[in-house]
C-alpha cells in the first residue's frame, strides 16, 4: 500500500487528506464443493445374490453413481485487486475505486459420461467430477460517503456505491456441453431452452395456424380427424 498523495507532492494538500494504492496478487485453491468421497467410484458389491455358474452362487460388483477419476485436481483461482481510496475536505468525503479479476482454471464439474463411454450402471450411464472449464470474474467497485453532520448529538452520513461485474466461461475443452448448460462466452449459470413461440387456444383463427405449420386443428364443422 502506497500513499501518493505523499509521493506526488511531498506532502499531503491541505484538501487532500488521503490519497493510497493498493495492488494484491494471490492464487488459492478449493475443491469446488466435493465431499469427502464423493469424487471416488461407487459401487455396490452383490454377495448373496450375485450370478449362478454351475449352480454356485458367483458375488459381482455393480457400478452405481460416480465414476472415480485419477485426473482430477484442485480449482485454481489467480486474483488481482487494484484499489484506490482518498478522503478530501478534512475527512468530509471519503470513498474507494477498486478493479478486481479472478480467472479460475481446472473449474470442477459433475457431468454425465456418454453412454457410448461402456461405463454404466445397471445400463444407466455414470457421473464423473472433471476439471473441464476455466472461467473469468471481474469487475469495478466504487464507494463514496460523505459526511454530511457530526457532532455530539446527531451524525448523518450518505453513502453511494456503484458496482459493475462480468462473468463468463472462457474456455470449455470438448467445446459447449448442452446437457450441464455450460457455454463459452455465457456465465455459469446460463439458462438453455427452446424458444417461448407461443400457446394456441381453441379460438386462434386457422390461418394463423396455417403459418406456422399446425395441422392438428380439429375442423368440427367437417366432422374430420387431425391431420397427421
Amino acid at each position: 500500500m502506497e500513499n501518493i498523495g505523499r509521493s506526488i507532492y511531498g506532502k499531503t494538500r491541505s484538501w487532500l487528506d488521503n490519497l493510497k494504492l493498493r495492488v494484491s496478487y494471490g492464487i488459492t485453491g478449493n475443491s469446488g464443493g466435493t465431499t469427502a468421497y464423493s469424487t471416488t467410484t461407487q459401487a455396490y458389491v452383490y454377495a448373496a445374490s450375485g450370478i449362478s455358474i454351475n449352480g454356485k452362487i458367483v458375488p459381482f460388483t455393480q457400478y452405481s453413481g460416480t465414476y472415480g477419476s485419477s485426473d482430477l485436481g484442485w480449482e485454481k483461482s489467480y486474483n488481482w485487486n487494484v484499489g484506490l481510496d482518498f478522503g478530501i475536505l478534512n475527512g468530509r468525503i471519503d470513498g474507494s475505486v477498486e478493479w478486481f479479476k479472478t480467472t479460475t482454471k481446472g473449474l470442477l464439474f459433475k457431468r454425465t459420461l456418454p453412454i457410448t463411454s461402456g461405463l454404466t450402471g445397471w445400463g444407466s450411464p455414470l457421473a464423473i467430477w472433471q476439471n473441464i472449464a476455466q472461467t473469468s470474474n471481474q469487475g469495478v467497485e466504487a464507494t463514496i460517503t460523505s459526511h454530511n453532520i457530526r457532532n455530539k448529538d446527531f451524525t448523518w452520513n450518505t453513502t453511494l456505491s456503484v458496482t459493475w461485474n462480468k462473468e463468463q466461461i472462457d474456455d470449455l475443452p470438448d467445446g459447449d456441453l448442452i446437457a450441464e448448460n455450460l457455454f463459452v462466452g455465457e456465465p455459469i449459470k446460463a439458462i438453455y431452452g427452446y424458444k417461448y413461440a407461443g400457446i394456441w387456444g381453441t379460438d386462434t383463427p386457422q390461418e394463423t395456424l396455417d403459418a406456422y405449420g399446425d395441422k392438428t386443428r380439429l375442423h368440427q364443422d367437417r366432422n374430420l380427424r387431425p391431420e397427421r
